[in-house]
């Protein structure tokens, strides 16, 4: 990671007799700008950083300049491009490449943006750090750990993507934002007449999108080039027309690529039929899309790894929490069991064979007499992918790794959920409180 200190730097008081300094985290955009403001009518003096993550980071690099220049503080470039792409964009690759759904941002928020932060904050003799998120962190009444908690930004609340993040870092981070809305954000940039760096008003500069290094050209382009520059080529063939199977195995459309597709998508594959088909699964050994009714999309139960803790530092066997399958759903009841074994062929016995058996029925019979992954060369790099991709789950964020902690947790929700997609977090609460959160795995989808 290089840092480079900008020109715009402006001294500082003694250590002994300064303001409480907070190191944030900006983008250019108007809630990290906006952000800034806040802290410095809070007393703190602020010092800016923004990181440079990926090819298109520069876009915006001049808005924040503006912006430090406006509120006149100190602002650091933190290029972090290669650790990025090594535990970013390579595992975002690798995930659709094994007919996952990732989300980069869950990984990226403790991997490198707030462990970043912290390090920055900690060189340039900083007491907290802060972000432009909707978010907020309290003390949870009963187990007195640090919890994120939902706030009232709606569809803005950012709470989901960093369930990941240790007691160590919460305890650092301060959330501005937390009791605004975007609205009245946005009003307050107009208030303060932020000025982007070409003169423009940066209270109506659009919102950036989720995947930060993903170009216009959306991400199935973006995977296409990082494969035929980096590779492996063979996994090109998730990018090329195949059959749509349904559930009894007979052909019935075709699809555009397999990378294209999530588990309940509705739209985007040609069928010879007027039902309404839903995505079930994926045959990348055949490249073939296996597409059913919705009721066949929905679950009762689902697994999860790679589980960090937030609100709670361990889950007890059956304990009720509520769950959120994606960002956009809403918290629903559930109960929650410890995972410790993951050999057997249903983890604990709490998963029947029967029940297991109908969930992935319909997949296998439409992959008929299909190879195992393991028995082609490219899907021996995905199982190499797949440890990778898992290490680097660990790594973001495990806040209970000692031996005793589960390897996964199996989730029973009180009625069934639509469309689980693996490689998608399932976050838990307690009321508006995070608890604990983890990835859901493809076993028994």
């Amino acid at each position: 990671m290089h840092m480079i200190i900008s020109p715009d730097s402006q001294t500082q008081t003694g250590h002994n007799h300064r303001k409480r300094r907070v190191l944030l985290g900006m983008s250019g955009g108007v809630d990290s700008s906006v952000a800034c403001f806040l802290l410095k009518e809070q007393g703190y003096d602020v010092v800016g950083l923004t990181l440079l993550t990926n090819p298109r980071s520069d876009e915006h690099l001049d808005d924040v300049k503006a912006i430090c220049r406006q509120a006149g503080i100190k602002l650091i470039v933190a290029d972090v491009r290669q650790s990025f792409k090594t535990l970013i964009i390579d595992d975002f690759i690798r995930s659709y490449a094994q007919g996952h759904t990732p989300n980069p941002c869950v990984l990226c928020n403790p991997a490198i943006k707030f462990s970043v932060f912290i390090e920055a904050a900690d060189a340039n003799d900083c007491d907290f750090v802060a972000t432009g998120h909707y978010a907020a962190i309290q003390k949870h009444p009963e187990t007195g750990r640090l919890t994120l908690t939902r706030t009232d930004a709606g569809l803005k609340d950012q709470t989901y993507f960093m369930y990941r993040l240790t007691q160590e870092q919460l305890s650092r981070v301060i959330f501005p934002l937390s009791g605004w809305q975007k609205k009245t954000i946005r009003q307050k940039a107009a208030s303060l007449g932020l000025i982007g760096h070409q003169g423009s008003d940066l209270a109506s500069k659009p919102d950036s999108q989720d995947n930060c290094f993903v170009p216009e050209a959306g991400y199935a382009e973006f995977i296409r080039t990082e494969l035929e520059k980096n590779g492996p080529h063979e996994w090109l063939n998730l990018l090329e027309p195949g059959p749509v199977k349904n559930t009894q195995g007979e052909t019935i459309g075709t699809h555009r690529g397999l990378i294209h597709y999530t588990i309940g998508q509705r739209k985007g594959f040609q069928v010879k039929t007027t039902d309404r088909l839903f995505v079930l699964g994926k045959d990348p050994g055949r490249n073939a899309l296996i597409v059913g009714q919705h009721h066949q999309v929905m679950r009762q139960k689902i697994l999860v790894t790679d589980p960090v803790y937030s609100g709670l530092d361990a889950i007890k066997t059956g304990q009720q929490l509520q769950a959120k399958i994606r960002n956009s759903a809403n918290p629903k009841p559930c109960r929650v069991y410890p995972v410790h074994n993951m050999t057997d062929e249903t983890p604990d016995g709490l998963f029947s064979g029967s029940e297991a058996a109908n969930n992935s029925s319909a997949i296998d019979h439409a992959s008929d007499k299909k190879q195992s992954l393991e028995e082609t060369s490219s899907d021996a790099a995905l199982k190499t992918a797949s440890d990778k991709t898992a290490s680097a789950a660990v790594k973001a964020g495990k806040a209970s790794n000692d031996e005793g902690s589960p390897a996964a947790l199996l989730v029973v929700f009180d009625e069934s959920v639509p469309a689980p997609a693996p490689g998608q977090s399932c976050v838990f609460y307690d009321g508006d409180y995070i608890m604990a959160g983890g990835f859901i795995s493809d076993r028994y989808l």
